[in-house]
């Protein structure tokens, strides 16, 4: 694999743990933690904002909150993901 593709690999994890994170925080609710009967298939948006507004007014925040640190660590993420890490890059210079 290489350095840029591992790269992208991080990014792509990274935000898959915050999405995967808030999709936790709504099946750990019992009442979606099974399948749902299709007879409660109209009312399941409804459901999933009022679990979202709690979880929002009662849990943690899964960021930090810090929109100026959250925007510098996504650019450093993005950064990372477009060329070679300065180890690739020192290795590839220094080996015959």
């Amino acid at each position: 694999m290489s350095t840029t593709d591992a790269n992208t690999s991080r990014l792509v994890t990274k935000i898959r743990w915050v999405v995967e994170s808030a999709n936790a925080r709504i099946k750990r609710w019992k009442f979606f933690a099974r399948i749902l009967p299709s007879s409660q298939v109209p009312f399941i948006s409804d459901y999933i904002k009022i679990v979202c507004g709690i979880s929002n007014k009662y849990f943690p925040p899964l960021t930090t909150g810090c929109t100026e640190e959250d925007v510098l660590v996504a650019a450093k993420m993005q950064r990372n993901t477009l060329g070679m890490d300065v180890i690739s890059w020192f290795i590839k210079k220094t080996s015959p």
